[in-house]
């Protein structure tokens, strides 16, 4: 009987201390651009036909930049992330746009002065990818050097010919 009460109360003690798995109704996201967002996670199936935007490098200071984007009809939208400077770390900058929304043309405006050891920009939807590393950086984004320093209130803007790209690859998930 001892034994029985002994495993029955570590067999509780073992399942109450198992971790509880988050649901997405615990984790906000906002796309509010008055607001940041820093190290949201984001359920898997909730990234179906959305467009992602990866900034990857070292990103040397802390930012708060804004992805300004266009659709068809020309209207403007505004999406703002955080993240902090670690001058010896890669990192990934992540913008998430809204279901179904491709834009025509986009562009990233820095809050301070930045620098960045630029190693790709990825769009990605559905694994549906474009990769922009090397020479493309500079056709895409007229970069001169993977290693940039922006100053506040600078823009990075995607090229007509990145514009055209992404309209062909991902019209079909509008």
């Amino acid at each position: 009987m001892k034994k029985t009460v002994i495993l029955l109360s570590l067999l509780i003690i073992v399942l109450s201390c198992k971790e509880s798995k988050k649901t997405d109704a615990e984790v906000p996201v906002e796309n509010n651009p008055k607001e940041s967002i820093e190290n949201v996670i984001v359920d898997q199936t909730d990234l179906n036909n959305k467009l992602r935007i990866y900034i990857d490098g070292v990103i040397k200071n802390d930012i708060q930049p804004k992805l300004i984007f266009r659709d068809d009809f020309g209207e403007q939208s505004v999406l703002a992330n955080k993240i902090t400077g670690r001058p010896k770390m890669k990192q990934r900058l992540t913008f998430i746009l809204p279901e179904y929304n491709i834009p025509n043309e986009f562009e990233i405006v820095f809050d301070a002065e930045c620098a960045i050891d630029l190693e790709k920009i990825v769009l990605n939807i559905n694994d549906d990818r474009i990769i922009i590393q090397d020479s493309a950086l500079v056709e895409y984004f007229h970069l001169d050097s993977k290693s940039i320093l922006i100053a506040a209130n600078d823009t990075i803007s995607s090229s007509e010919s990145l514009n055209a790209r992404i309209i062909n690859r991902y019209s079909k998930y509008k």
